[in-house]
């Protein structure tokens, strides 16, 4: 009986251990499955990231003839604001120059005669330029297209006209706004390569009979950034 006795109460031993040892690798899976599930499910990687950013730009004047193209630096931050893992709301605060050079044909008449006069336009600008756009990115590699508009604030801005060997010029307007289109690729994590155009709808010289003209920036930008702080980074990209 003291065997069958001990014997019983080793086999209950032995039970308890192993419906133990189940309810441990029960509960192991079941949180395992949850937190890969709510990396899976998750619908964004990260809640906000911010950006430092650095790079050149370039631009010309519309209409006209390119006479000369001037390369300046770009500097800002950037914001990120991801809808969903494809679509991102981005802002960017910059500072940029544009100095370009155009040259422009006119037709006047005197008389029964109609001539042809060549005149240089000299842009030179400083501003404060804040796009905002809608990202999507296309695929698993990074790259990405974007598109929205842009305002700039010209705190130094001036256009300078040159015909027979005289000098005109006469301050621009104080501010611009257009539409920005552009491409990115990520190279790795935090860092981002990123080219985009800035194609001006305001007429830069609308309050100064300066120029005859109207006149229409367009500038591009290829930028360097890297996120130096992310909000609610789940690490999944």
């Amino acid at each position: 009986m003291l065997k069958k006795s001990v014997g019983s109460l080793k086999l209950q031993i032995g039970y308890r251990v192993i419906m133990k040892f189940k309810v441990i690798l029960v509960s192991v899976f079941i949180l395992v499955v949850h937190f890969c599930s709510a990396q899976l499910v998750r619908r964004v990687d990260y809640d906000a990231a911010i950006a430092v950013q650095a790079g050149g730009s370039t631009g010309i004047l519309l209409p006209g003839k390119i006479n000369g193209m001037k390369f300046d630096g770009i500097y800002g931050l950037k914001m990120t604001f991801p809808f969903t893992r494809r679509w991102f709301l981005g802002a960017e605060f910059n500072y940029n120059q544009l100095r370009t050079q155009n040259k422009h044909s006119f037709s006047f008449s005197e008389g029964e005669n109609i001539y042809q006069r060549d005149v240089e336009a000299d842009l030179k600008i400083q501003a404060l330029n804040v796009p905002v756009y809608v990202k999507y990115l296309l695929g698993p590699y990074g790259n990405s297209i974007l598109c929205g508009g842009y305002f700039s604030w010209i705190y130094k801005g001036r256009l300078a006209v040159y015909e027979k060997k005289k000098r005109f010029q006469a301050d621009t307007d104080k501010w611009d706004a257009g539409v920005v289109i552009g491409v990115g690729q990520r190279i790795v994590k935090h860092l981002n390569l990123m080219f985009k155009i800035n194609v001006s709808v305001k007429d830069l010289m609308k309050k100064s009979d300066l120029y005859p003209k109207k006149i229409f920036p367009v500038q591009a930008n290829l930028t360097l950034s890297y996120d130096i702080f992310r909000i609610g980074d789940c690490g999944c990209d």
